[in-house]
């Protein structure tokens, strides 16, 4: 029998018991949902739970929310996300779907720099649906995701 594919835990209390454990390492997973179900909360959820319980730092790549508006809702669950930053275990940023896509095609973009510079484990971006509108290939929609 194969070796088993390493999981990671979400951070979600009870999401990693419905999952076997956790979200599959080095894997991309998509949360779904119409708007005000809980998507960026969950993603919020899942990089800090990773920078502070998990050591695990995260990068959360926002496209319609300003950083002070994640620090501040992500302060309404007792995540501190400007602590984290001071301690190099969690980066915020504010950036367009074109620019992230640009930076991600680059070899030495600022978003390799970036992971590398934090040693980034985790990574959301918040919402892949403005990601969606910058091609119709869903091939390589998924290459620039991975």
């Amino acid at each position: 029998m194969g070796d088993k594919v390493k999981k990671i835990p979400s951070g979600v209390p009870g999401l990693d018991d419905l999952l076997d454990g956790g979200l599959y390492e080095r894997s991309t997973t998509v949360i779904a949902g119409p708007p005000g179900t809980g998507k960026t909360t969950f993603g919020a959820q899942f990089v800090y739970s990773g920078a502070v319980q998990f050591n695990e730092p995260g990068i959360f790549i926002t496209f319609e929310e300003f950083p002070e508006t994640i620090y501040r809702d992500a302060m309404n669950f007792g995540w501190d996300f400007k602590k984290c930053e001071a301690e190099g275990k969690l980066k915020v940023v504010f950036t367009s779907p074109a620019v992230l896509k640009s930076e991600l095609e680059k070899e030495g973009g600022f978003f390799d720099r970036l992971v590398i510079e934090i040693n980034a484990k985790r990574i959301v971006i918040d919402s892949i649906t403005l990601m969606e509108q910058l091609t119709s290939d869903q091939l390589e929609l998924r290459l620039i995701l991975n």
